[in-house]
C-alpha cells in the first residue's frame, strides 16, 4: 500500500518500489530486496528496530523472540550477501544505537553492543550452516571476527 501511495505522492518509480522492497524479505524463503535504495531502507529500518528493543531489554532468548528480531537481523545479513555491501554490523549498530541513546537507554550501551554482536554472529554461523560450512571451520572463521559479514563469508569459502 505505501508504494501505491509513494507514486500517488509523486515519488520517483525508485522510491516507491523501495518503500514496498524495504519490508523484504519477509520470511527465510523470501529474497532480499531487489533495489539498492530498497536494500538500504530495509537495512535501517531492520537495525533501528534491533537497536531500538536491545537498548530497553527485549533480547531474544530460547524461543522467545516476540518481535522477530531473530527473522529482522537475517533479513539483514540476508541483504548484505545479495548485494556484495561492506557495511560493518557494528558501525550500523552504533548508529542505531547514537539514535536511541538520545531518548536515554535503559540499559548499559557496552553491554548492548555486546548482545548485538553476539546476536548478529549467530546469524552469520547460520549462513554458514546453510552453505554446509564445516563446523569447526565456521567457528574458526567466527573466532577472528564477523562484523563484515561479506568477507566473512569469504573466508568460509576458500
Amino acid at each position: 500500500m505505501g508504494e501505491d501511495y509513494a507514486r500517488k505522492a509523486g515519488e520517483r518509480e525508485s522510491v516507491a518500489r523501495a518503500v514496498n522492497e524495504h519490508y523484504s524479505p519477509r520470511n527465510a524463503s523470501d529474497n532480499p530486496p531487489a533495489s539498492l535504495v530498497g536494500a538500504i531502507v530495509g537495512i535501517a529500518d531492520k537495525i533501528d528496530t534491533i537497536a531500538g528493543c536491545f537498548s530497553i531489554g527485549i533480547v531474544p532468548t530460547g524461543s522467545q523472540d516476540p518481535y522477530a528480531l531473530r527473522r529482522q537481523a537475517a533479513g539483514i545479513v540476508s541483504t548484505i550477501l545479495a548485494h556484495g555491501l561492506e557495511l560493518p554490523l557494528s558501525e550500523l549498530f552504533s548508529i542505531a544505537l547514537e539514535i536511541h541513546a538520545e531518548r536515554g537507554l535503559k540499559r548499559e550501551a557496552y553491554d548492548i553492543r555486546k548482545d548485538a554482536q553476539e546476536f548478529f554472529t549467530l546469524r552469520v554461523k547460520n549462513v554458514l550452516t546453510e552453505r554446509n560450512v564445516r563446523y569447526d571451520v565456521a567457528d574458526a572463521i567466527l573466532g577472528a571476527g564477523s562484523d563484515d559479514v561479506r568477507r566473512t563469508i569469504l573466508r568460509a569459502q576458500r
